[in-house]
């Protein structure tokens, strides 16, 4: 969470963020250096929000999406659609990650919604 020590001055996404990510979607395992085309890689699976969105929404300066490709977890079958919101603020990130069947699959722009009326980055 943010707190009285976050650098308020990190504005830019944060490119340690990428590590993780790339990781999380299952593409790319965690290295140590990363170079421009891995990720570009995993920007190819990243879907952004438009920073007014972003603002308007959660008060962050950066919300993306992607779908969750983690072979090792137990759920990975039992759901049909995997997707992750992250929001970030001040190079800190939230996640909430949705897991559902095909059924729920209908409602996950209402899922969202949920998310979007309960979450808001405090300044």
């Amino acid at each position: 969470m943010i707190n009285g020590n976050t650098d308020k001055s990190i504005t830019e996404f944060p490119n340690s963020l990428y590590p993780r990510l790339g990781n999380e979607i299952d593409i790319e395992p965690i290295y140590t250096k990363w170079t421009e085309k891995q990720i570009k890689k995993i920007k190819k699976k990243l879907t952004f929000w438009s920073p007014e969105r972003a603002e308007k929404t959660f008060n962050a300066q950066y919300v993306i999406t992607f779908p969750i490709k983690d072979k090792k977890s137990v759920y990975m079958d039992k759901y049909a659609h995997k997707l992750q919101l992250k929001m970030i603020k001040w190079g800190q990130d939230f996640s909430v990650s949705f897991l559902v069947t095909k059924k729920g699959e209908r409602n996950m722009d209402k899922y969202i919604r949920d998310v979007e009326r309960a979450f808001w980055f405090e300044d």
